[in-house]
């Protein structure tokens, strides 16, 4: 397997971005492995360094967890790096 890294971003219901409550769940849904950012009300950003057979198991993987936690949001960018 190889580390594949992106940044994925997702608009979400602001009254869900408790921020301590989200990094917790997010982290026990399996995206420990992402560092998040929640600079903007609405917006939450993830740059993922994930191990996966190719880039788009990666990404693939990394919504399904997401979306585990936040079923709402809606990707609006997805940047392989």
């Amino acid at each position: 397997m190889m580390e594949h890294e992106f940044t994925l971003k997702f608009q979400v219901d602001a009254k869900d971005c408790e921020a301590q409550d989200v990094i917790e769940n997010l982290a026990v849904a399996g995206c420990d492995d992402a560092l998040i950012g929640m600079g903007q009300p609405g917006q939450l950003g993830f740059r993922f360094t994930r191990e996966a057979m190719s880039a788009k198991n990666a990404v693939n993987s990394a919504i399904a967890d997401v979306l585990k936690v936040l079923p709402n949001a809606i990707l609006t960018h997805c940047t392989l790096h």
